[in-house]
C-alpha cells in the first residue's frame, strides 16, 4: 500500500510542477494570466504539499508501521517543500519578457 501512495504523490506532483510551468511560460511569452488561475493552480500545489506531509502520518503507511528509514523520510519531506517552494516562485515571481 505506501508504494501506492507513493506513486500517487509522485504523479500529482509531476502534474503541479506542469501546471505551474505551464503558468509561467503564459507569464514569460507576455499573456495574461488571470489571479484565479494563479490562486487555483497554488491551492492544489499546496494540497498536493499537504498530501505528501499526510501521507508519512497516516495509519497503515509505511513510516507508521516503521518500515520506513529515517533517511528517505527525511530527504521525501525536505524534497517536498523545495518542490513548493520551486512552484511557488514559478506562480507568483515570474518576470514577463518583454520588461
Amino acid at each position: 500500500m505506501p508504494e501506492v501512495l507513493l506513486l500517487a504523490v509522485s504523479v500529482l506532483t509531476i502534474y503541479s510542477l506542469y501546471l505551474a510551468y505551464s503558468i509561467r511560460q503564459k507569464i514569460y511569452k507576455g499573456l495574461s494570466v488571470d489571479l484565479v488561475d494563479k490562486l487555483f493552480v497554488t491551492a492544489f500545489c499546496l494540497f498536493v504539499f499537504a498530501f505528501s506531509i499526510s501521507l508519512f502520518s497516516g495509519e497503515g503507511t509505511g513510516v507508521y508501521w516503521g518500515k520506513a528509514p529515517q533517511s528517505f523520510i527525511t530527504l521525501f519531506l525536505w524534497f517536498s517543500l523545495l518542490v513548493y517552494i520551486f512552484e511557488h516562485k514559478m506562480i507568483w515571481h515570474s518576470k514577463s519578457n518583454k520588461e
